[in-house]
């Protein structure tokens, strides 16, 4: 018998800051995608939205309709806050750009967040947080989402020493801007258990050791 759930590639949960308030006697919102662009097509939302799924990512400004439609938050996919040259941010011109975009959709109630990037070097990490850190200004409560490399991304990718280094370099610059965080982990190592961690602890805001012996973990709701 076939699924009535569309094929998913890749799950990827948002572990973090959940931006919207939850009244009271209201589950918390447990933000959850599938990777990659979601379709502007009613009948595969609402089939995202059937299988649990409870964000659509990344969706252009035309699908916000739809996505709210199927009962799903969407992560925005626009050049205003993806389009540049990481290693050299204009300050200037992207606070122009990220006012615009906010003030087009920023009230729309299926928004959740602002797609940034999707696996960064550690040198692209400045550019990133000034971005970052104007979606937090600009659109309060909303995610400047930027994917992370997996755990298997070799050291030349990454731009430093370790994977342990990595997300401490991008959880560090994210502290006041928060950034969402799509683990990829493979195997019983220590990308899995920082994952699981940081899940247990997403809706609290003390700190989370990311693996035994490591470096002072990243707070989780930077993860």
């Amino acid at each position: 018998m076939k699924s009535r759930c569309p094929r998913i590639l890749c799950l990827v949960v948002l572990l973090g800051l959940i931006p919207s308030a939850v009244s009271a006697g209201e589950p918390p919102f447990f933000p959850l995608l599938a990777w990659n662009r979601a379709p502007n097509d009613p009948a595969v939302l609402r089939k995202m939205a059937e299988c649990g799924l409870t964000v659509a990512g990344f969706v252009s400004l035309d699908g916000l309709d739809a996505c709210q439609a199927a009962g799903l938050q969407a992560i925005v996919s626009d050049p205003r806050v993806s389009g540049y040259d990481w290693l050299n941010v204009d300050a200037g011109a992207a606070r122009t750009n990220v006012a615009s975009l906010v003030a087009a959709i920023g009230r729309h109630p299926a928004v959740f967040g602002y797609y940034l990037i999707d696996e960064p070097g550690t040198r692209l990490f400045p550019g990133l947080a000034k971005v970052a850190s104007l979606v937090q200004e600009l659109a309060p409560g909303k995610w400047a989402y930027i994917n992370l490399f997996p755990n298997y991304a070799s050291m030349p990718q990454l731009g430093t020493f370790s994977y342990t280094n990595y997300l401490e370099l991008g959880g560090g610059w994210g502290r006041p801007a928060p950034i969402g965080v799509g683990l990829r982990p493979s195997g019983d190592d220590f990308a899995l258990r920082s994952g699981a961690c940081a899940l247990r602890s997403c809706h609290d805001s003390q700190q989370c050791p990311m693996a035994p012996g490591s470096v002072p973990g990243v707070p989780s709701e930077n993860v």
